[in-house]
């Protein structure tokens, strides 16, 4: 029997940041890398990214950003990671605060994730670019681990179960999901800096295989429909899944509450205690952002794209715009940040 050839781990991280920003390489048994500096110019802010291997196949990288006033407000091409891997990998990433535009090469798409949304990725080939909101700080955390640590760590019927549940069985695959706070908490809990050494790494390993108990145990969850907690659990999710694929003008709450059978009280209450905001704020927030977004990828004219987020007129838009972001919409289109020049 001819012995087949094994494809080792080989994977480059290409900073984007600027000129000669240079790259990490990371060969078969690459050493961890603590707190390492991302090599944003001074003009734009400073960061920095740790990775570390935590045993059981586990790999975790945690990274930072901070942006100047002056850089506030864009979006900023920040890596691009190519590579082999010797087997498929099933990864999940996360952020604590910030919003990332996560560019999957291998199937042609791009996921936006922020704090309520985690994006999980199941490829037998690396190559993504990841763009970065500069609106506000950024801390992001990705876990990848090999299939067959997967299969070891929960057994090959739950990791089939679980890759199946998110809807990635198929290589390669990617996608966002809506998970409750208090699981993607668990994440944010890994690297603590009040401990060191191997004593962080034991912690974080241990944060991550609760993590992933509990991502399998919510997406195995049938409780009882007519149980009130799961039904409205049910309602959120549904209910922040149409507002974010919601056009035109935000939608009454009135309105919503009558179609989800609540009170419009009851409605926002418990929509603000998930995801951190009224369904108003969350709506116009989102919205802003995606405006944001557009106008520096797109030529749409501003008119446009405010009717498209559902303004009625055009100076609506650049007011909410300039009160969101501190500087009006045409700069971007001018190519300047808040106070900056082209």
């Amino acid at each position: 029997m001819v012995a087949m050839e094994r494809n080792p781990t080989d994977w480059t991280i290409e900073w984007l940041t600027g000129t000669g920003a240079g790259s990490f390489h990371f060969g078969e048994g690459w050493p961890d890398r603590e707190k390492s500096p991302v090599p944003f110019p001074e003009a734009v802010g400073s960061g920095s990214i740790e990775l570390f291997h935590l045993g059981q196949g586990i790999d975790i990288v945690r990274a930072h950003g901070s942006f100047t006033p002056e850089f506030v407000g864009r979006i900023l091409p920040v890596v691009l990671v190519k590579g082999h891997l010797p087997e498929p990998l099933f990864s999940i990433h996360q952020t604590r605060i910030g919003r990332i535009i996560h560019k999957e090469r291998t199937i042609g798409k791009e996921f936006l994730f922020e704090k309520e949304r985690s994006l999980f990725m199941h490829v037998n080939f690396l190559d993504f670019a990841m763009d970065v909101d500069t609106t506000q700080d950024v801390e992001f955390t990705m876990i990848t681990l090999g299939i067959s640590a997967l299969e070891g760590l929960l057994g090959i019927n739950a990791a089939d179960f679980l890759l199946n549940a998110l809807k990635i069985k198929v290589l390669p695959s990617a996608v966002t999901r809506v998970l409750p706070l208090q699981l993607n908490r668990i994440l944010d809990e890994t690297l603590p800096h009040s401990l060191n050494g191997k004593m962080r790494i034991l912690f974080s390993q241990a944060k991550t295989l609760e993590y992933l108990c509990a991502l399998a145990s919510h997406l195995n969850d049938r409780p009882n429909p007519n149980d009130t907690d799961f039904r409205v659990q049910a309602i959120m999710t549904e209910l922040h899944g149409e507002l974010l694929e919601h056009d035109g003008k935000i939608p009454l709450l009135s309105d919503l509450a009558e179609r989800y059978a609540m009170s419009a009280r009851s409605l926002n209450d418990e929509f603000r205690k998930r995801f951190g905001m009224t369904i108003y704020s969350f709506v116009a927030n989102h919205r802003l952002a995606e405006a944001h977004i557009a106008l520096e990828r797109t030529s749409l004219p501003m008119k446009t794209i405010a009717a498209n987020m559902g303004y009625s007129h055009v100076n609506h838009f650049i007011s909410a715009f300039s009160k969101r972001y501190g500087f009006p919409p045409g700069h971007l289109r001018r190519g300047k940040g808040p106070g900056g020049s082209p």
